[in-house]
């Protein structure tokens, strides 16, 4: 059973894979649908966390990739589980929606990147009109910003692929800088702890938290040896917008009580705030 299951998940994987390639070669994934036929309807899924984990629990594997189709932001959903027994949850469909918003933000400094190079071209042919300055000076700034994005998403995939010893499991990536990667598995840890980044970190800072992460994972362990490594989960938590700045940070009208919000609503069915107790979110 355990060799079936793993060979209906890598199909899965490659099919998921090659719909997000022809995803950012621009094809509609209504059209594409019509051509693969009909699938099993999928039941509106709740907002409750709860009511979420058990109605998503009750669909088929391929009721859960039709969901994904329709929305990649599902494996993010608050409720849906981190990795249950068929792994049709966080961690597989935003491992997928990894590279797909990977695929999307690098075809998209390759079109600006590709204009650019026109625009610089034309200036070299003696094209100084006022409309190729503007656009770009204004296409520069934009194409240094979306560079930084699969960056990001890039530092990421290399977080997950750390080969020290240790699973790990992503449970939150989206397109506004939001991620989150448990050192093991948090709906089945005793033990849950979350490292909230603070001022400046971005996505391209992921590996320096996961690495605190990891420690605080080593010291758990060390603190009490009748704990076993499934026993305790630290996460690394980047879903919310962080202060990029001192000023930010200090501002009394910034985002912050509303981000504590978020990190609480988003948290919920979801990793505990603190070490040693199970959270109440």
């Amino acid at each position: 059973m355990g060799q079936l299951e793993a060979t209906r998940n890598g199909y899965s994987a490659t099919l998921q894979n090659s719909l997000s390639s022809l995803r950012a070669d621009g094809y509609d994934p209504a059209s594409i649908q019509a051509v693969e036929g009909p699938q099993s309807p999928v039941p509106v899924l709740p907002d409750d966390p709860q009511q979420f984990a058990q109605a998503w629990n009750a669909l088929t594997p391929e009721q859960k990739d039709a969901e994904y189709h329709q929305n990649p932001f599902i494996g993010s959903h608050p409720g849906m589980p981190w990795d249950p027994p068929d792994h049709l949850g966080k961690d597989h469909y935003n491992r997928l929606h990894l590279s797909d918003l990977q695929q999307h933000t690098q075809a998209d400094v390759d079109r600006m990147q590709q204009r650019v190079n026109q625009l610089l071209n034309g200036l070299y042919m003696g094209d100084h009109s006022q409309s190729t300055t503007d656009e770009l000076n204004a296409l520069r700034p934009q194409l240094l910003a979306a560079r930084h994005t699969p960056e990001g998403y890039k530092t990421v995939q290399a977080t997950l692929n750390r080969n020290d010893g240790v699973k790990r499991y992503l449970g939150l990536i989206d397109d506004k800088g939001h991620a989150a990667v448990a050192i093991g598995n948090p709906d089945y840890a005793t033990r849950n702890a979350i490292l909230v980044p603070g001022t400046g970190q971005d996505l391209s800072a992921f590996e320096g938290s996961d690495s605190k992460s990891l420690a605080m994972f080593r010291a758990a362990l060390r603190a009490d040896p009748s704990l076993n490594p499934s026993d305790v989960a630290v996460t690394t938590w980047m879903g919310y917008d962080r202060p990029m700045n001192l000023f930010e940070a200090a501002s009394p009208i910034g985002p912050a009580p509303v981000q504590r919000r978020s990190i609480r609503s988003k948290a919920e069915c979801g990793p505990p705030m603190s070490v040693g107790r199970r959270s109440t979110l």
